[in-house]
């Protein structure tokens, strides 16, 4: 049986990694400008951009379940590190002022969080696609 994906949900799938991939840029960009010694949440930011960055060039290649667990978890850990910070605050620090930066993770990370079917189309578990 010859299967065809739907081009619409492929290209979901590839709206979803240039999404990931923004996040993680964004998350190194705070990070870079930010004192981890003085503000512990830059760690988490750092982590957050490298596993972005490894795990869209993952689903670029091969769009298997771990890629897409991956992007769902990295879009939650962001909308939850950006409520938080915002709310409580960081450890050892005040809550922030929301920035432009801030709404644009949310919404990202929204999208990310809620990628789980726009990816599913596009599976290719150990194959590489053309």
């Amino acid at each position: 049986m010859i299967r065809t994906r739907v081009p619409a949900r492929r290209l979901l799938a590839g709206g979803t990694i240039g999404a990931l991939f923004a996040v993680s840029v964004l998350h190194l960009a705070a990070a870079a400008a930010d004192d981890p010694g003085r503000n512990p949440a830059t760690v988490v930011s750092v982590a957050l951009g490298v596993a972005g960055l490894l795990t869209a060039g993952r689903a670029t290649i091969v769009r298997c379940f771990e890629s897409r667990l991956a992007i769902v978890l990295i879009g939650g850990a962001t909308l939850l590190g950006v409520w938080l910070t915002h709310t409580i605050g960081a450890p050892g620090a005040a809550p922030v002022s929301w920035s432009g930066r801030d709404a644009l993770l949310t919404v990202l990370a929204v999208g990310l969080s809620a990628s789980w079917p726009a990816t599913a189309a596009a599976r290719t578990c150990g194959v590489r696609r053309p």
